[in-house]
């Protein structure tokens, strides 16, 4: 009585809610209009772990994130002094860019000549820039094609393209950085074929399909959830106010995400459409006891209003705590864009839960009741009696039942193993998309920019240690092995530029066979700052003390030319790891590190902190429903559809062939959040039949009111998820499909398997029962 004398004071308020709701939702609505876009792709990676401390302290690279920026050329008549000056002129216009930082042009790379005895360096281009004259292009040309260093870096296809590499900071205005650069690559796409890749054109068509996505997925689950309203309650009410309730829970998150300085990312992109579909199942309870008790608990409105709301109180309530819960597990994650994700969905689902026991009620209040044919397709239509013969079905099939449980579980112990991973963010990308098909080029024929670098340290420091011709012969046979794997695309090291200034010494094509003459080149390239050779890379190349010497890899997929996936890395890691051991044993210390090891690393993590949180989602869902049921045995029974969808899930994503990655990989999570709203629904209402009447006619009686609903959020989750396959970004896509087909099976499982549980419940209950009598 307590409860309901509170929903009838708040009924009494009614217009005061209704205006303080609009107030807040003008005011957040307008910070939400300040929520900024972050589109970097390296915003999911690892920042902190234990390799990442050890090469930090051991060889002082404090960043392995770096960000480039290629243009390439190509063509058969590039060697005429117009495209080469138009190609040295956009190289300008480029380098005027505030966040470009250097630029390594087929010009001014460093290669070295001889002059007599003594060797020294010289840029491929006399000057460093465009040649100017027919005897500079003539001598330009003639080096380019006989310089074995600058081979797949700025110059391939037997100098038929030439590439210039950008280091740049990170673009906090990637449009600006973006125009910027479009117009200083007009007038060379007019005289010759252009590519172009890097992090900031990627983080622009990002931010194209993220704010397409945004608008477009917001308004088709909207259309979605409209229709499935109409279709089950045919009445305007029942279609405009959930719709103004999940609305405007979206905007007040929104609006906190901005005050909290929560930018839309790849990840969090969804949470407007999440909080769409997943808060309307709270207004359907509402709406569907508000349509079912109508005009029968009393004449007085406010008290059959109050009512109808103390019996959804508790589902509300409990299905809004567990989703909650879920979600803010993702806190205990320690990548921060899946901590905001994860809160910030939280918050949302808390402010639809709100809204529905309040202001969707105090709505109510100040309109007309609801006619009697809305009240009899509540209580008597086709989903009400559908539910009722599915469980009824279950609970009499309760053996056959429990087997296809067992399967899917089965099914999901031999899909598991086999689930490909996913790193590889070109497939994120329609395949017939420029930016993917320009990766593509510059990835095989200069390199790109994923790294993978091996820094070689002598034991105890000992100096001058790579300055061994021993040493560096055992190093050269490492490289060679290396050069020769089909995932590396260009190498550059020590020995061979070592090699290289051997070779235009004294025309031999190895390396130096005395110490002096490598002490001797090794002191010409000092000469040489080391961002000329390396662009600026942490790790030099040999450092001061010759103690240290790194091989930089850039590496790709070797038949797509795309990022390497966890599964080709991994492997190309185990080759790594076995060639070193081979090659150098104990007697030097090797550190792994560059981008693709990052991205190792954050497939680790994510896959970590998703386990880890689901695993506490579902502890604590399961501790809050045992409390709350009083009942360990439905405490349990809660988890069953559970279980189901996510072995559903998994035996999906093996079948589909549908990767884990940075947003699939939610699925699990959200599954427990959403999926725990069903089955203490039905239990709530079970338990409290059950004290009115045996147990089959409490599970008839159950089904019959709780089927309706449940079968009814359901769908319209799965509507309005189902709306994240129109978007143009793969993951959410992927997303999409996958959480709408799981929420859907745990749904079916609900109705299914938690009757049938039921009876095997109380069957075994009756037996402990009969025995106890025996005795």
């Amino acid at each position: 009585m307590t409860i309901n004398r509170f929903i009838r004071s708040t009924l009494r308020h009614s217009k005061l809610i209704i205006l303080l709701t609009l107030a807040l939702t003008v005011f957040l609505g307008i910070q939400a209009g300040k929520i900024g876009i972050d589109t970097d792709v390296n915003t999911l990676m690892t920042q902190r772990n234990s390799r990442i401390l050890r090469i930090r302290e051991q060889i002082g690279v404090e960043t392995e994130t770096r960000y480039y920026l290629f243009v390439s050329i190509r063509g058969r008549d590039l060697y005429n002094l117009n495209i080469l000056g138009t190609f040295e002129d956009t190289i300008d216009a480029i380098l005027d860019i505030p966040e470009i930082t250097a630029a390594l042009t087929p010009f001014n790379f460093v290669f070295f000549e001889s002059q007599g005895r003594r060797i020294i360096p010289a840029t491929i281009s006399p000057t460093g820039r465009a040649p100017k004259t027919a005897e500079d292009l003539a001598l330009f040309e003639k080096r380019v094609k006989a310089n074995a260093l600058s081979e797949n870096f700025v110059v391939a296809d037997g100098g038929r393209i030439l590439t210039a590499v950008f280091t740049n900071e990170p673009a906090d205005d990637h449009e600006r950085f973006m125009n910027a650069f479009r117009e200083a690559v007009a007038p060379l796409e007019e005289v010759t074929t252009v590519y172009f890749t890097g992090e900031v054109p990627f983080q622009e068509r990002i931010s194209q399909l993220l704010s397409k996505d945004f608008s477009v997925l917001l308004i088709l689950a909207g259309i979605a959830m409209l229709t499935i309203f109409w279709l089950s309650f045919r009445s305007l009410r029942a279609v405009i106010l959930p719709i103004m309730v999940v609305m405007i829970g979206a905007v007040w998150c929104l609006g906190v995400m901005a005050m909290l300085g929560f930018p839309i990312t790849v990840v969090t992109v969804i949470i407007p459409s999440m909080i769409l579909t997943i808060g309307s199942s709270y207004t359907i309870h509402v709406l569907n006891e508000y349509f079912r008790s109508a005009r029968i608990s009393g004449t007085e409105k406010n008290q059959w209003l109050a009512d109808s709301v103390e019996h959804v109180i508790r589902t509300v309530i409990l299905a809004a705590l567990t989703t909650m819960i879920s979600f803010l597990s993702l806190l205990f994650t320690t990548l921060r864009p899946l901590q905001e994700f994860g809160l910030s969905i939280g918050l949302g689902i808390l402010f639809c839960g709100v809204l529905a026991l309040f202001f969707l009620p105090a709505v109510f209040s100040l309109i007309g009741p609801p006619r009697d044919q809305h009240r009899e397709r509540v209580t008597h239509g086709i989903l009400t009696k559908s539910a009722a013969i599915m469980g009824q079905w279950a609970a009499r099939r309760r053996l056959l039942t429990a087997g296809i449980f067992l399967l899917l579980f089965a099914g999901f112990l031999v899909c598991y193993p086999l689930i490909r991973h996913q790193s590889d963010y070109f497939a994120y990308f329609p395949s017939n998309d420029r930016i993917i098909k320009d990766a593509r080029f510059i990835n095989k024929n200069s390199g790109g920019s994923q790294t993978f670098n091996i820094t070689l340290s002598a034991p105890g420091g000992q100096k001058n240690h790579f300055l061994n011709p021993e040493v560096l012969e055992t190093v050269d046979r490492f490289e060679t092995v290396l050069g020769a794997h089909p995932s590396v695309t260009n190498t550059l090291s020590f020995n061979g530029i070592l090699k290289n200034m051997n070779r235009t010494l004294t025309n031999s094509p190895g390396l130096p066979e005395s110490r002096g003459l490598i002490l001797l080149l090794g002191r010409y390239f000092r000469m040489i700052p080391n961002e000329k050779i390396s662009l600026g890379q942490e790790a030099s190349i040999i450092n001061d003390e010759a103690s240290s010497i790194t091989i930089y890899l850039k590496v790709a997929e070797a038949e797509t030319y795309s990022i390497m996936g966890e599964n080709d890395m991994r492997r190309f890691l185990d080759f790594i790891d076995a060639e070193t051991e081979l090659a150098f044993g104990e007697s030097l210390d090797v550190y792994l590190w560059g981008n693709s090891m990052l991205l190792l690393d954050s497939s680790r993590t994510i896959k970590r902190d998703q386990l880890r949180s689901t695993i506490i989602s579902i502890t604590l869902g399961m501790v809050i429903s045992w409390i709350f049921f009083r009942s360990a045995v439905f405490g349990v029974m809660v988890l069953i559809p559970l279980l189901s969808g996510i072995f559903f899930y998994f035996i999906i994503l093996f079948i589909s062939g549908i990767p884990l990655d940075m947003t699939t990989i939610l699925v699990t999570n959200v599954t427990v959040g959403v999926g725990l709203d069903d089955a203490v629904h039905f239990i709530l209402q079970y338990r409290k039949q059950r004290m009115l009447q045996p147990c089959r006619l409490a599970l008839s009686s159950s089904l019959r009111i709780t089927g309706r609903p449940i079968v009814l959020t359901t769908l319209s989750l799965v509507a309005g998820l189902l709306m994240l396959c129109f978007a143009g970004f793969k993951p959410v896509v992927f997303f999409g499909f996958l959480i709408a087909g799981t929420l859907f099976s745990t749904m079916v499982g609900t109705i299914i398997f938690i009757p049938a549980a039921i009876i095997f419940h109380e069957t075994f209950r009756e037996t402990l029962r009969g025995r106890g009598r025996l005795m």
